[in-house]
Protein backbone atom coordinates (compact mmCIF):
# COMPACT_ATOMS: atom_id res chain seq x y z
CA UNK A 1 0.00 0.00 0.00
CA UNK A 2 3.04 2.10 1.16
CA UNK A 3 4.64 1.26 -2.14
CA UNK A 4 1.24 2.57 -4.55
CA UNK A 5 0.49 5.74 -2.54
CA UNK A 6 4.62 6.26 -3.44
CA UNK A 7 4.43 5.32 -6.84
CA UNK A 8 1.22 7.52 -7.40
CA UNK A 9 3.30 10.42 -5.95
CA UNK A 10 6.07 10.34 -8.21
CA UNK A 11 3.66 9.86 -11.25
CA UNK A 12 1.87 12.82 -10.05
CA UNK A 13 5.25 14.75 -9.55
CA UNK A 14 6.51 13.60 -13.23
CA UNK A 15 3.36 14.39 -15.18
CA UNK A 16 3.15 18.02 -13.53
CA UNK A 17 6.90 18.00 -14.07
CA UNK A 18 5.96 17.84 -17.66
CA UNK A 19 3.30 19.77 -18.06
CA UNK A 20 5.42 22.53 -16.23
CA UNK A 21 8.00 21.90 -18.66
CA UNK A 22 5.95 22.19 -21.76
CA UNK A 23 4.28 25.15 -20.96
CA UNK A 24 7.75 26.82 -20.24
CA UNK A 25 8.90 26.15 -23.43
CA UNK A 26 5.82 27.48 -25.23
CA UNK A 27 6.18 30.26 -23.18
CA UNK A 28 10.36 30.49 -24.14
CA UNK A 29 8.84 29.49 -27.63
CA UNK A 30 6.36 33.04 -27.77
CA UNK A 31 8.51 35.09 -26.54
CA UNK A 32 11.28 34.66 -28.69
CA UNK A 33 8.71 34.85 -31.74
CA UNK A 34 7.41 38.27 -29.92
CA UNK A 35 11.20 39.42 -29.95
CA UNK A 36 12.03 37.77 -33.87
CA UNK A 37 8.68 40.05 -34.59
CA UNK A 38 9.80 42.99 -33.29
CA UNK A 39 13.26 42.83 -34.92
CA UNK A 40 12.02 41.78 -38.38
CA UNK A 41 9.91 45.17 -38.15
CA UNK A 42 12.77 47.07 -36.66
CA UNK A 43 14.84 45.80 -39.83
CA UNK A 44 11.63 46.44 -42.37
CA UNK A 45 11.54 50.40 -41.07
CA UNK A 46 14.58 50.64 -41.25
CA UNK A 47 15.26 49.63 -45.07
CA UNK A 48 12.32 51.25 -45.94
CA UNK A 49 13.81 54.33 -44.53
CA UNK A 50 17.03 53.93 -46.47
CA UNK A 51 15.18 53.52 -49.44
CA UNK A 52 13.55 56.70 -49.34
CA UNK A 53 16.75 58.70 -48.23
CA UNK A 54 18.34 57.18 -51.57
CA UNK A 55 15.44 57.81 -54.00
CA UNK A 56 14.92 61.77 -52.60
CA UNK A 57 18.99 62.03 -52.81
CA UNK A 58 18.66 60.64 -56.62
CA UNK A 59 15.59 62.80 -57.32
CA UNK A 60 17.56 65.59 -56.22
CA UNK A 61 20.55 65.07 -58.29
CA UNK A 62 18.17 64.62 -61.14
CA UNK A 63 16.91 68.02 -60.38
CA UNK A 64 19.70 69.87 -59.64
CA UNK A 65 22.30 69.03 -62.66
CA UNK A 66 25.55 70.04 -61.62
CA UNK A 67 26.35 68.60 -57.85
CA UNK A 68 29.32 69.89 -55.68
CA UNK A 69 30.33 68.05 -52.81
CA UNK A 70 29.14 70.94 -50.79
CA UNK A 71 25.49 70.64 -51.64
CA UNK A 72 25.75 66.87 -51.69
CA UNK A 73 26.65 67.08 -47.51
CA UNK A 74 24.37 70.11 -46.87
CA UNK A 75 21.44 67.46 -48.56
CA UNK A 76 22.41 64.18 -46.65
CA UNK A 77 23.84 65.34 -43.45
CA UNK A 78 19.80 65.67 -42.24
CA UNK A 79 19.14 62.33 -43.74
CA UNK A 80 22.25 60.73 -41.97
CA UNK A 81 20.94 62.62 -38.63
CA UNK A 82 17.66 60.54 -38.94
CA UNK A 83 18.78 57.28 -39.88
CA UNK A 84 20.97 56.09 -37.61
CA UNK A 85 21.44 52.18 -40.12
CA UNK A 86 23.41 54.23 -42.84
CA UNK A 87 27.13 54.17 -41.92
CA UNK A 88 27.30 56.90 -44.99
CA UNK A 89 25.71 57.86 -48.34
CA UNK A 90 27.81 57.71 -51.61
CA UNK A 91 27.49 59.00 -54.86
CA UNK A 92 29.02 56.62 -57.27
CA UNK A 93 28.68 57.79 -61.18
CA UNK A 94 29.49 55.46 -64.18
CA UNK A 95 32.45 56.85 -65.73
CA UNK A 96 34.17 55.69 -68.55
CA UNK A 97 37.81 55.74 -69.53
CA UNK A 98 37.64 58.83 -71.63
CA UNK A 99 36.00 60.37 -68.93
CA UNK A 100 38.11 59.01 -65.87
CA UNK A 101 40.97 62.22 -66.01
CA UNK A 102 38.60 64.33 -66.12
CA UNK A 103 36.78 63.00 -62.83
CA UNK A 104 40.46 62.70 -60.93
CA UNK A 105 41.37 66.14 -62.10
CA UNK A 106 37.90 67.51 -60.46
CA UNK A 107 38.77 65.80 -57.46
CA UNK A 108 41.95 67.22 -57.40
CA UNK A 109 40.18 70.56 -57.26
CA UNK A 110 38.34 69.70 -54.86
CA UNK A 111 40.90 69.46 -52.16
CA UNK A 112 41.57 65.53 -52.96
CA UNK A 113 45.05 65.90 -54.31
CA UNK A 114 45.49 62.28 -54.11
CA UNK A 115 42.29 61.47 -55.23
CA UNK A 116 42.65 58.04 -57.75
CA UNK A 117 40.39 55.49 -58.87
CA UNK A 118 41.31 52.14 -56.92
CA UNK A 119 40.59 48.86 -55.92
CA UNK A 120 41.14 46.85 -52.59
CA UNK A 121 43.19 43.52 -53.13
CA UNK A 122 41.84 40.81 -50.49
CA UNK A 123 45.31 41.84 -48.06
CA UNK A 124 43.97 45.25 -48.25
CA UNK A 125 46.27 46.99 -50.73
CA UNK A 126 44.86 49.62 -52.75
CA UNK A 127 46.50 49.63 -55.97
CA UNK A 128 45.06 51.90 -58.95
CA UNK A 129 42.17 50.93 -60.57
CA UNK A 130 42.60 48.47 -63.81
CA UNK A 131 41.91 49.36 -67.03
CA UNK A 132 38.05 49.26 -67.84
CA UNK A 133 35.50 50.65 -70.44
CA UNK A 134 33.55 51.87 -67.42
CA UNK A 135 34.19 52.80 -63.49
CA UNK A 136 32.05 53.13 -60.51
CA UNK A 137 34.04 55.44 -58.31
CA UNK A 138 32.91 56.39 -54.97
CA UNK A 139 32.84 60.00 -55.72
CA UNK A 140 31.32 61.74 -52.97
CA UNK A 141 31.19 59.84 -49.32
CA UNK A 142 28.95 61.52 -46.56
CA UNK A 143 30.15 61.72 -43.72
CA UNK A 144 33.67 61.88 -44.90
CA UNK A 145 35.12 61.38 -41.67
CA UNK A 146 35.80 57.77 -40.70
CA UNK A 147 34.90 56.76 -44.58
CA UNK A 148 38.21 58.77 -46.12
CA UNK A 149 38.82 54.59 -47.51
CA UNK A 150 35.89 54.80 -49.38
CA UNK A 151 36.40 57.65 -51.41
CA UNK A 152 37.99 56.31 -54.92
CA UNK A 153 36.99 53.04 -54.61
CA UNK A 154 36.07 51.52 -57.76
CA UNK A 155 32.88 49.44 -56.59
CA UNK A 156 32.73 47.98 -60.26
CA UNK A 157 36.09 45.97 -59.17
CA UNK A 158 33.91 43.97 -56.71
CA UNK A 159 31.79 41.01 -58.62
CA UNK A 160 28.95 41.45 -56.04
CA UNK A 161 28.78 44.87 -56.20
CA UNK A 162 29.21 44.93 -60.11
CA UNK A 163 26.29 42.49 -60.02
CA UNK A 164 23.74 45.00 -58.41
CA UNK A 165 24.90 47.72 -60.74
CA UNK A 166 24.57 46.03 -63.95
CA UNK A 167 20.72 44.32 -62.69
CA UNK A 168 20.13 48.43 -60.97
CA UNK A 169 21.49 50.12 -64.65
CA UNK A 170 19.40 47.10 -66.82
CA UNK A 171 15.69 47.47 -64.58
CA UNK A 172 16.20 50.81 -63.64
CA UNK A 173 15.21 50.13 -59.84
CA UNK A 174 16.88 49.81 -57.04
CA UNK A 175 18.89 46.37 -56.53
CA UNK A 176 20.50 45.40 -53.21
CA UNK A 177 23.56 43.04 -52.87
CA UNK A 178 24.37 39.84 -50.45
CA UNK A 179 26.02 40.73 -47.29
CA UNK A 180 29.52 42.78 -48.64
CA UNK A 181 32.16 43.74 -46.49
CA UNK A 182 32.87 47.68 -46.37
CA UNK A 183 36.11 48.82 -47.84
CA UNK A 184 35.92 51.75 -45.49
CA UNK A 185 36.13 49.26 -42.15
CA UNK A 186 39.16 48.07 -41.20
CA UNK A 187 37.26 45.58 -38.33
CA UNK A 188 35.31 43.95 -40.97
CA UNK A 189 32.21 45.41 -40.89
CA UNK A 190 29.57 44.32 -42.78
CA UNK A 191 26.78 45.86 -44.96
CA UNK A 192 24.32 45.35 -48.06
Amino acid sequence: MCLGVALLGLLTTVSICLILRGVEEHNVREAFQDIADERITSLETSIRLSVHDLVAIRSHFDSSGTISRQNFQNFTAPLLAENEAVQAFEWIPQVSTDQRAAYIEAAHKDGFPTFDFKEFSPHGASPSSFDRSNYFPIYFVEPYAGNERALGYDVGSNAIRRAALESAAGSGSATGTSRILLVQDLEHQYAV
